[in-house]
């Protein structure tokens, strides 16, 4: 495995949410271990959400079809509140069309 294998490098961030100390470099190992127990169609669960990085890409690319996530932060609290009441929102897809509206 070289060094590259062993630690991506990630360009595309799937998170509105700007966190430092992000695990959103986690996510393709995240993707490997569901790849190699055959986990797919699952849901994912976050208490420390902090940018939900790594939720939000297994979502959006279809490894697991819905998640939870939580965190202290406010802004990360009221977006997990926001994909509970809206059920449009709870797919890849959806939430995709909603963050796509709110950029600038």
């Amino acid at each position: 495995m070289t060094k590259s294998e062993a630690n991506p490098r990630r360009l595309v961030h799937f998170t509105p949410l700007r966190y430092p100390g992000g695990k959103g470099k986690l996510a393709a190992y995240v993707k490997a271990i569901i790849d190699a127990n055959k986990l797919y169609d699952g849901e994912y669960v976050e208490p420390y959400a902090g940018g939900a990085a790594i939720g939000l890409e297994l979502l959006f690319q279809e490894y697991v079809t819905r998640i939870h996530i939580n965190d202290l932060s406010g802004p990360v609290y009221s977006l997990s509140l926001l994909l509970d009441i809206n059920p449009r929102l709870q797919t890849g897809r959806g939430f995709s069309r909603f963050v796509h509206r709110l950029s600038p």
